[in-house]
C-alpha cells in the first residue's frame, strides 16, 4: 500500500521529462525517491531537484524524520521548500522537499572537455520508528550532464585570468559560445502601459478629490476674511480685551491684567490723561467693577473718536 501510494503521488508532480530513483527496502516503512532536472544542463542554469519521502506513520515518528543533503558542485538559491501531503486515512504521510540550485563557479568549468557528468552526493534520509529504533537510508540521485557555453577545440579557461585573456580576442574560437547570449524577454504581472494608464486615472482622481474637499475650506476661508474686517490698532486690543474680561468675569485677575494692558497703551495713542484711572482700577486693593471698566472704555472710546 506504502510502495502504491508512493507511485503514485510521485509520478503526478514530477515533470514529464524529469529523471528519478528510488531505494527501499520491502519490510522499510519508509520509501525514498530523488527527482533532478534531466540534462544536459549550461554552466549556470538553475536546476531543480526533489526529495521524496514516502512514510507509514503507524511504524515511523514523523517528527523523529531528517534528510540530508549535499549538491556540491552546486550552491543552493534559497532554502528547500517543505510540502506534505497525507492519505485519506492519514496512515501514510508524503513528504516532498524541493531545491533551487545553480553552478556558477570556478569548481562547475568543465576544463578542457565540453561537458561533464554531475553526480551528487547520496542523499541520507534518517528516521525512528514507534519503538524507538534508528534507521538510516541512503540513496543515489540521477546523474546528469554539465555543459560548457564556451566551443571549439582550443584550450578552455580554468582561472578568471585565463578567461580575461580570451575575452581580449573576439575571433578567438573560445568565444564561440554555444549557449544563447541574448537576455530573455522580460515579463510583467501587468502590463506596463496598463500600469502607467492606472497610475495616471488614479493620480488625477486623486487631484479631483483632493478639490472637491479642499471647496469647503476654501470657501470657509474665504468668508472668515471677509467678515474679519480691518486689523484693531493696539489700544483696540486693549480695549477689546477689558470689554471680554468684564463680560466673564468682572474683578479678577484677567480683568485687572486687560486695564493694565490698556493703561501701558493710552500714552502711546496720545490719551495720557486717562493712564490713572486705568492703573487704579487695575491695581487699587478693591476689585475692579464691570461699571467702571465700561465707564473708562466709554471714555477712551469717545475721546479716541474725536481726536480722530
Amino acid at each position: 500500500m506504502v510502495r502504491r501510494f508512493a507511485l503514485l503521488c510521485i509520478a503526478a508532480a514530477s515533470l514529464g521529462a524529469a529523471t528519478a530513483t528510488g531505494a527501499r527496502a520491502a519490510t522499510s516503512p519508509v520509501d525514498v525517491s530523488l527527482v533532478v532536472s534531466p540534462g544536459p544542463h549550461i554552466f549556470g542554469d538553475q536546476i531543480h531537484a526533489e526529495v521524496n519521502v514516502v512514510i507509514d506513520t503507524k511504524a515511523v515518528d514523523l517528527k523523529a524524520v531528517h534528510v540530508d543533503t549535499k549538491f556540491d558542485p552546486y550552491t543552493r538559491l534559497e532554502t528547500p521548500h517543505r510540502t506534505t501531503t497525507s492519505s485519506a486515512g492519514g496512515s501514510t504521510i508524503l513528504l516532498r522537499y524541493g531545491y533551487l540550485l545553480t553552478c556558477d563557479t570556478f569548481a562547475c568549468l568543465t576544463g578542457k572537455k565540453k561537458e561533464r557528468t554531475i553526480h551528487f552526493a547520496p542523499a541520507t534520509v534518517r528516521y525512528r520508528d514507534r519503538n524507538g529504533k534508528s534507521s538510516t537510508l541512503t540513496v543515489r540521485w540521477p546523474k546528469f550532464r554539465l555543459v560548457s557555453r564556451f566551443g571549439g577545440p582550443r584550450y578552455l579557461p580554468q582561472t578568471a585570468s585565463d578567461v580575461t585573456r580570451g575575452l581580449q580576442y573576439t575571433n578567438d574560437p573560445i568565444i564561440q559560445l554555444v549557449a544563447s547570449t541574448r537576455a530573455p524577454s522580460p515579463s510583467y504581472r501587468l502590463n506596463p502601459v496598463v500600469l502607467a494608464a492606472l497610475l495616471f486615472a488614479a493620480a488625477l482622481t486623486a487631484l479631483v478629490g483632493a478639490g472637491t474637499l479642499a471647496r469647503p475650506l476654501y470657501a470657509l476661508a474665504r468668508r472668515q476674511e471677509a467678515t474679519a474686517g480691518p486689523e484693531l490698532t493696539p489700544l483696540e486690543q486693549a480695549l477689546a480685551a477689558v470689554d471680554a474680561a468684564t463680560r466673564r468675569q468682572p474683578g479678577n485677575a484677567e480683568h485687572r491684567e486687560a486695564l493694565a494692558w490698556l493703561a501701558r497703551e493710552l500714552p502711546r495713542a496720545n490719551l495720557a490723561e486717562f493712564v490713572g484711572r486705568a492703573r487704579r482700577l487695575a491695581w487699587s486693593e478693591q476689585p475692579p467693577t464691570a461699571e467702571a471698566s465700561r465707564k473708562l472704555a466709554a471714555d477712551v472710546d469717545a475721546a479716541q473718536r474725536s481726536e480722530a
